[in-house]
């Protein structure tokens, strides 16, 4: 049945007479001395947290460059002579701390034998594209389990090892990056991982390349940056392992340093953090 217009004409009307009351009433408002007050404080506390913010990250960026300055003298001569492959668990590109925290080991005495970073490729990985490596480098296809776990936990074994010929089959295959000399054996693996988007890569690369160097007896350390939006700490920390959740800062690269060189125990600013740092003492003690 056909709606009469006299009922469009009294909904328009009721929705002008609801827009008059608002103006009406806005306008009534707008001269009461206690909403002025009130909006007046708003203003100025608004305008303090503004200036407190700005002082904050003016005192930020004042520690960071201090932190900056003085890392290479607190790292000096720690990592004498220790050999040590970084394995990316994702394609970081070029990141600037990540390129710091390369120059902040070998600043420490330390030798990057390689960087290898685990590229989105490695993920979409299936049965049917691994079995010609597993095949050829003599692997057994798991029956159960996720083979692209056990193909990270192998390649991290071979890293650590100074064994080069499946990390370069596998950049051939475009799932990982590679730098450095494979050929030179490693003391220690430092795993730079957290995610910036779901757990994936951490149940299937992180853990198992955690756990595959653990049974081959290789140490295992691993970091993450506080800007990582996903924290994977309390994951790697169920494998016993000591970490670092804040390597993108200049405090977080010198407990890696730290922890490379021999101290134990889980460091950064995340609830998952039982101390910033670890024992400082001179270098060479």
């Amino acid at each position: 049945m056909p709606i009469d217009f006299r009922y469009h004409l009294a909904s328009l009307l009721a929705v002008f007479c609801a827009l008059l009351i608002g103006i009406l009433l806005g306008i009534a408002l707008v001269g009461d001395p206690s909403l002025e007050s009130q909006l007046r404080a708003f203003r100025e506390e608004r305008t303090q947290n503004r200036r407190v913010i700005a002082k904050l990250t003016e005192s930020q960026l004042q520690s960071r460059a201090f932190g900056k300055q003085v890392l290479p003298y607190l790292v000096d001569g720690r990592l004498r002579d220790l050999r040590v492959a970084v394995v990316l668990n994702r394609d970081f590109g070029n990141t600037p701390w990540v390129e710091g925290l390369i120059s902040t080991i070998r600043q420490g005495g330390g030798e990057v034998t390689s960087t290898t970073s685990i590229l989105a490729g490695f993920l979409k990985l299936n049965a049917k594209d691994v079995a010609p490596v597993f095949d050829d480098f003599g692997f057994p296809m798991p029956i159960e389990g996720d083979a692209r776990g056990i193909l990270a936990g192998k390649l991290a074994v071979r890293i650590a090892d100074g064994s080069p010929e499946l990390p370069y089959r596998l950049r051939q295959l475009g799932v990982i990056g590679v730098d450095g000399d494979y050929s030179r054996r490693a003391d220690c693996v430092l795993l730079v991982g957290g995610t910036d988007s779901d757990l994936g890569s951490v149940n299937v690369i992180d853990l198992p390349l955690i756990r595959a160097l653990q049974d081959a007896g290789k140490r295992v350390v691993a970091c993450e940056a506080t800007v990582d939006p996903i924290t994977c700490m309390h994951y790697y920390q169920r494998r016993v392992i000591s970490t670092v959740d804040n390597v993108d800062t200049p405090a977080g690269q010198l407990a890696v340093i730290l922890v490379l060189a021999g101290a134990s125990g889980d460091f950064g600013v995340k609830n998952t953090a039982d101390q910033l740092l670890p024992q400082l003492s001179p270098a060479g003690r």
